[in-house]
């Protein structure tokens, strides 16, 4: 947030054109607006109000951060000037004597351009501040848990981590999911897997720095892929997600990691245990009170969905996720339209899943009561009902948006995390969709 930092005094009138040519936009454009706000942060660097204060709390970060922060840093400066040849912003496509960190020509980069290496160590420390700021906040607004942080299940292949530390990563593989009854193509993030040998000979350490490094400015976070604590499947770059295979994880250290890590955080985990799960592994994480997920998308059977009251306490219960439909969207159909459009269902499939759907709303309506117009609210209202200690409510669902934010396993066939909400943050407290979800959650969960 520009304006949260010292010495910002607004926008010129370059800048304010542009941002209203950004906002105008029907979709996000993030190169356009991180270009806009690279500009920014720039100026505000060069005019920086130092004092002690600040030059010591800097000094501290900096030094806190060790050779992994000092080594993104690097990264980032190099990565602009790679991308300025035209060379790229990832190290794959950058030449031989740049590649490992400890080189020659990398150290004489850096010594050649100390001010664009400090500048990334900069916006490090505004982003922890300001995290950290609005972790404060959330909790000096009496949000119990505050923020809600998210543990990614993997890096970016071409990145700095994969820079800094090549051993940590494996290289020409990486994460995804098989075939399932969600996509039966199975899928492929492009997400670089952790190397499960070198995690082992290392104890976990890799995992419980990042961890720990989250969990500062997080109430409780979500453990993406939580069964990528006992096995991943690994695909080969390029290749179809079929061909994958499991490759085990050291199971117990990261268990004994993250529990370590989340107490001396005071931090709770939520794990996200949805799709292909090894056998036990729900009750693996249940005992070491790592909480699940219930998902009523999820949760259905032969009799329809399955009764919440009847769910676990140590779980996260919520109606979909952001790889899922909107409530709306689920409930007009329009996720199997899209997945048609893209060609993850075939026509014959299209017009079963269509057939199966108008069959699951009328379980829901069982479940809920009330019909479609107004029927989210009493959904959630009904999850509120559970044991669960805690129920989550998307920020689409609560607006009544249709679109999905995410359709997992596509790259330009969907804008996927581009979709603006309808309503600015400031009036999304007036909005009488959000004020309706709320009011049926407080009244089944009163503080």
């Amino acid at each position: 947030a520009v304006e949260w930092i010292e010495g910002f005094a607004g926008l010129d009138d370059a800048e304010v054109h542009e941002a209203e040519r950004l906002r105008a936009l029907p979709l996000l454009d993030h190169p356009g607006t991180a270009a806009l706000k690279d500009r920014v942060l720039r100026r505000l660097f060069d005019a920086f109000p130092w004092d002690d204060g600040l030059r010591g709390a800097f000094a501290g970060f900096v030094a806190a951060g060790g050779a992994a922060l000092a080594s993104h840093a690097l990264f980032e400066a190099l990565s602009e000037a790679m991308t300025a040849e035209g060379r790229g912003a990832g190290w794959m496509g950058w030449p031989e004597p740049l590649l490992d960190r400890q080189s020659p020509d990398v150290q004489a980069f850096a010594a050649a351009r100390p001010r664009a290496v400090d500048y990334h160590l900069w916006l490090q420390w505004q982003a922890s501040r300001q995290l950290a700021r609005v972790r404060d906040m959330a909790r000096g607004a009496g949000m119990r848990v505050g923020l809600y942080l998210d543990f990614a299940v993997g890096a970016v292949p071409d990145g700095s981590a994969t820079w800094h530390d090549p051993e940590l990563t494996v290289p020409g593989l990486s994460i995804g999911a098989p075939p399932d009854a969600f996509s039966t193509l199975g899928q492929d993030w492009g997400l670089a897997p952790l190397s499960p040998p070198r995690l082992a000979q290392l104890d976990g350490a890799p995992m419980a720095e990042v961890m720990r490094a989250i969990m500062q400015y997080a109430g409780a976070i979500r453990l993406d892929h939580a069964m990528g604590l006992a096995r991943l499947w690994l695909i080969p770059r390029g290749a179809l997600p079929i061909t994958g295979a499991y490759v085990r994880s050291p199971l117990s250290c990261l268990l004994r990691r993250l529990s370590e890590e989340s107490h001396a955080a005071g931090c709770m985990v939520i794990g996200e245990d949805l799709g292909t799960l090894p056998w036990g592994f729900r009750d693996l994480i249940a005992e070491r009170r790592i909480h699940g997920m219930k998902v009523l998308l999820f949760e259905q059977g032969p009799e329809g969905f399955h009764e919440p009251g009847h769910w676990p306490r140590d779980a996260f219960a919520c109606f979909g996720t952001h790889d899922l439909p909107t409530f709306a969207a689920w409930w007009q159909g329009a996720d199997i339209a899209l997945r048609q459009s893209v060609g993850r269902l075939d026509d014959a499939a299209a017009a079963y899943a269509t057939q199966i759907r108008a069959a699951e709303r009328e379980a829901l309506l069982r479940l809920v009561g009330g019909n479609g117009d107004a029927l989210s609210p009493g959904v959630h209202a009904r999850l509120a009902t559970s044991p669960c200690r805690m129920v989550g409510l998307q920020i689409e669902d609560a607006l009544g948006m249709v679109e999905q934010v995410n359709l997992p396993g596509t790259v330009d066939e969907h804008p996927n995390w581009r979709r603006r909400l309808p309503v600015a943050v400031e009036a999304i407290a007036a909005h009488p969709g959000f004020a309706a979800h709320c009011a049926a959650l407080r009244q089944e969960r009163p503080r």
